[in-house]
């Protein structure tokens, strides 16, 4: 069954990586209750291709269409930067889209994007800098992108 092969997959996986922990998480989320999450088949869904696209290191598994499977905010890269860095991002459903760049104090640095887009993959560059146009300093910050009922977070470093 699938939750065995990912069993598998997680036993032979380096457990020191970011995406071995995420991808452990959701396995466990969906398998604790014994359930394996049928009782709620589009979350649970979700929760497996993204599993298995983290453990075989998948960006995505596109339908037939070219339409992402599941909504994704993908960590921006490289990560820290210094210069520029790109934010990926897969939409399944048409969607008012909003990106905003926050600081520690979780004040907005920089809005990247506030627009309807429709559903597909994603990529906004981000030079490092607020929006009065200067250059921010070296540190921690983080990108909040919703679109719709969907909503997801990433932490990102800003190099000299």
């Amino acid at each position: 069954t699938l939750l065995n092969d990912l069993d598998t997959l997680l036993a032979t996986m380096d457990t020191s990586t970011v995406e071995y922990k995420q991808a452990k998480f959701n396995h466990e989320f969906v398998s604790a209750d014994g359930s394996h999450g049928v009782h709620n088949h589009t979350y649970a869904e979700s929760l497996l291709v993204i599993t298995i696209n983290e453990l075989l290191g998948i960006v995505e598994s596109p339908t037939n269409s070219g339409i992402p499977v599941v909504f994704r905010v993908f960590q921006n890269y490289p990560n820290p930067f210094a210069r520029k860095t790109e934010i990926k991002y897969a939409l399944p459903k048409d969607r008012r889209v909003t990106l905003y760049v926050y600081d520690l104090a979780g004040r907005v640095i920089r809005k990247l994007m506030d627009a309807e887009q429709k559903a597909g993959f994603y990529s906004i560059s981000w030079d490092g800098r607020d929006n009065l146009g200067r250059r921010v300093t070296t540190g921690v910050y983080f990108y909040r992108l919703d679109a719709g009922e969907f909503c997801a977070k990433r932490k990102l470093v800003v190099l000299d």
